[in-house]
Formats: C-alpha cells, structure tokens, sequence
C-alpha cells in the first residue's frame, strides 16, 4: 500500500513521541496538521524502513508533543490518513477528467445517430440491437463523465493545496472536500460496471467503423466522428482492463460488478476500521 502524500518525515516533538514505539528499524512520518475544536494535531505513523510504505503503528500528537489517547479522536486522524491513501490512487483520472477538452463527448453525441444511421443497410439485426444498446452506455457515459469533469475542477486544486501542506479543518474545508470526492468516487464506481455491463455493444460499433466498406458510406464530418468514436471506445477498453488489476481477485464480470457495487459508499469508514488495530496506544 502507497503511504498517504499527507506525510513528512516526523521532526520535533512529534519524532519525539513517537520513539518508544517505533523500534530499531522504524521510519516515522507525520501529516499535515489536523484541526479538531481549534487545537491542532498530527496523525503521526510509523512505518517499516526497508519493507515499503504500509503503515504499521501510528498514533496521534497534540502540537506540546502528548500522545492522545482518544479513541474516537484518533479514529478521525487515521480516517483522513486512509482518505488521502485512495485519493492518491485517483489522482491520474482527476487530471485526465479535469482537462478543459473533456466535453468532447458532449459534442460527438449529436453525431451518434447520423454514424449508426449510415451503415444500417449494410448491418444485420443482431448488428443494429447492439448499436443500440451501445447508445444507451454511450448517454450514461457523457452524462456521468460531465458530471465527474465539474467535480474534478474542483476537487484536484484542493487536493494539491492538502498534498503542499494545507491543514485539515475536519468540521470545515475537509468535510466539503470528503463529501466531493466520495460523489466523484461513486460515479467512478457506477462507471466502471457500465464498462463491464456493455462490453459486447462497445465491440461491435468499434468492429463496424473500423472496416473500409463501412467507412466509405460516411461524409467528411461523419467519417471525423467515427475516427473519435472509436478512440472513446479504445479509451474505454483500456480502462476495463485497468479494472483487472484495481479490483482484488478479479473472476469474473459478475463478481467484478458485486465489488464495485459494495465499495462504492464511503470507503473510508470501512479502510479505517480495518487498520485500526495499528493504533499504538
């Protein structure tokens, strides 16, 4: 597991606390400050030093260098902790989705029509049922990508304010941000089973309007749209593949489907539960 980019090497009297529990080969790091009631803390987390970046104890640090021995306080510090280890995994597809040109999906719809359109003489009924059907995944997607392009403007400029050194204000600038991102996550999620769930139509339109017969029938702006409608679906193939190795043990569809289906809440109530017993106190 990837540490969290909240983290500096641990200097001062939050090294100092640290000391009795970290032992002859642990590395200690420390977050950005985090503000609970206008007192300042750190979540400071001690790692092994050869073995990578899985956290392995932490604790929690008032800023006179006392380790707190709140439990529901340092549930919250470990929970952003958590938080920032997935929305770094995420930090690719925020700038990919923030880009200004991410609307290009919004101007090749009107086109969709007019492409399937164009070559329904020389396709099949089979053919034509998953045009289609790709029509449908082909509005979820626009839909879905335009909503996650506006939360990507806002969510990556945070983000990097946070990973250069930002505070948490956990009641306050944190807590909208949380809330942003758990949205863009879920659309991420639902996203993703669409990918799964219209494989077959995907393969089909990209077949049709990769052959010359089928090119030939289409005018100047049309055979411009089918040269990006085809980069769209290539696009997606790739983040379907990408999916093989993001979701543990992948099986099947059905089974990939189910995980995303459950992780898709907030995620970081269940991380944090579960590395709670890395807690030093």
């Amino acid at each position: 597991m990837t540490m969290a980019p909240i983290m500096t090497p641990a200097t001062g009297v939050y090294f100092e606390a640290a000391k009795p529990f970290k032992g002859l080969l642990g590395s200690v790091y420390m977050s950005n400050d985090m503000i609970f009631d206008g007192k300042i803390y750190k979540l400071v987390g001690i790692f092994p030093y050869l073995l990578g970046k899985s956290l392995k104890k932490f604790l929690v640090v008032n800023e006179y260098g006392e380790v707190v021995k709140d439990k529901d306080l340092s549930w919250k510090c470990l929970r952003v902790y958590e938080f920032f280890v997935v929305v770094h995994s995420y930090q690719g597809l925020l700038n990919h989705l923030s880009e200004p040109d991410m609307d290009y999906l919004k101007g090749l719809a009107p086109h969709i029509d007019g492409l399937f359109e164009a070559v329904s003489e020389k396709v099949n009924e089979r053919v034509q049922a998953e045009f289609e059907m790709f029509k449908v995944f082909f509005s979820h997607m626009v839909k879905t990508d335009l909503i996650m392009h506006e939360y990507a403007k806002q969510i990556l400029p945070q983000y990097k304010s946070y990973i250069n050194g930002q505070s948490f204000d956990y009641l306050d600038n944190f807590s909208v941000f949380h809330k942003e991102f758990i949205q863009f996550f879920k659309l991420n999620c639902q996203r993703s089973i669409w990918l799964l769930e219209y494989t077959l139509p995907r393969c089909v339109v990209i077949s049709e309007f990769s052959t010359k017969q089928n090119l030939k029938l289409l005018n100047i702006q049309q055979s411009e749209a089918a040269k990006n409608l085809v980069n769209f679906i290539r696009g997606c193939d790739e983040a379907e593949k990408d999916l093989f190795y993001t979701i543990p043990s992948f099986k099947n569809f059905e089974q990939a489907i189910h995980y995303l289906q459950e992780i898709s809440g907030d995620f970081s109530i269940v991380n944090t539960d579960k590395s709670f017993n890395k807690w030093a106190v």
